[in-house]
């Protein structure tokens, strides 16, 4: 005879725990439920975020390392510096 199933002690063990669970949901706080979608101001048309943007623009002078080379049609900015953080103690990227 091949019996399957869960014991009877496992299925007592998910109960007490989804119980649990059921009394910590209720303890939770929903603070956006007040918030009105339509009313959130989006980031990209916040005038907070819109000045340091044009602040950036104006002050941001670009260094050119090496010229553009003929024939080819590739720009790179490393605007976030991912490719060199310039804050590093190293000189170079092969510092790094």
């Amino acid at each position: 005879v091949m019996m399957m199933g869960s014991p009877d002690e496992e299925h007592t063990a998910l109960a007490t725990a989804m119980d649990a669970g059921k009394a910590a949901q209720e303890e939770i706080v929903d603070d956006l439920e007040d918030v009105d979608p339509m009313q959130v101001e989006s980031v990209a048309t916040n005038p907070v975020f819109l000045a340091k943007v044009d602040n950036r623009i104006g002050s941001y002078k670009p260094k050119v390392f090496a010229g553009p080379r003929e024939g080819k049609k590739c720009l790179v900015l490393d605007v976030d510096y991912t490719l060199f953080d310039h804050r590093s103690p190293a000189e170079t990227a092969r510092d790094l």
